[in-house]
């Protein structure tokens, strides 16, 4: 069985490496910085630009989702296509089932 070395004590609660230690944190200036209001606004606070082809902002859109969302969209998509087997055909009829029936 491994034995992991003795951590200090003053160590145990500082999470940053060896090198950044010997910093001390200024929680002032941490706290000053992080209450700018350039740091409060929120990071898509402006509508999106929509591109001239839609389909270029779909894809730009499902580029962005997280493997979670994306299989999210999946099982909503999925659930959507109901008793009809998806094909080039009835693809187009899905997609807007979803997106009339998602909110």
């Amino acid at each position: 069985m491994k034995h992991w070395p003795e951590v200090p004590e003053s160590d145990a609660v500082d999470y940053r490496p060896p090198h950044a230690r010997q910093h001390p944190i200024d929680l002032d200036q941490l706290a000053e910085t992080m209450n700018r209001p350039e740091m409060l606004r929120p990071a898509f606070d402006d509508p999106p630009v929509l591109a001239i082809d839609p389909l270029d902002d779909i894809g730009s859109l499902v580029r962005s989702l997280t493997y979670g969302q994306m299989i999210d969209l999946a099982a909503a998509l999925w659930s959507a296509k109901g008793d009809r087997e998806i094909t080039a055909d009835t693809l187009p009829a899905i997609l807007h089932s979803w997106a009339t029936g998602h909110d």
